[in-house]
């Protein structure tokens, strides 16, 4: 006599290891960041393209208006792509590792091309730079690997 809950397989365990945890976390704070950061520039398009033209003022207003949004949208698509592959990653997709590295190492290195660019840096940037290598270093964990295998098997 066979029950149910004998026939069904058993599921995986429902705990998370702590560098898928600290992965998803991590991700998620720079979601939420650059989210909130490109929020703010595009509803204050006018004042920070002020700047820019007052810093170089031979820059025509047109262009630095399409730089900026083009700017945001960029972060936009980075914060996305980082709350999918958190998400994603809690649900085992193996695929959503490797999004998560895409994601957190584009960030990082543009924001560590912008620091040199500007030469100087901002506690904003340190932080978007020190968030992206914990994300991409939990990402690339054995335990993170293991979490979410590339294969299932068969059964």
């Amino acid at each position: 006599m066979t029950s149910s809950a004998a026939s069904t397989p058993s599921p995986a365990p429902s705990t998370a290891p702590t560098s898928v945890r600290v992965a998803v976390g991590l991700l998620g704070a720079v979601a939420v960041l650059l989210l909130i950061s490109a929020g703010l520039t595009l509803a204050g398009r006018d004042t920070v393209v002020e700047q820019f033209l007052t810093a170089q003022p031979d820059l025509a207003r047109d262009e630095v208006e399409r730089a900026v949004v083009l700017g945001q949208v960029r972060y936009l698509l980075v914060a996305v792509a980082a709350a999918v592959a958190a998400v994603s990653l809690l649900r085992r997709r193996s695929w959503a590792r490797w999004l998560g590295v895409l994601a957190a190492g584009f960030l990082g290195l543009l924001t560590l091309l912008s620091v040199v660019s500007a030469g100087g840096t901002t506690v904003f940037s340190l932080l978007v730079v020190v968030l992206c290598v914990g994300a991409v270093s939990s990402l690339l964990a054995r335990t993170t690997a293991a979490w979410a295998p590339g294969r299932r098997a068969a059964g």
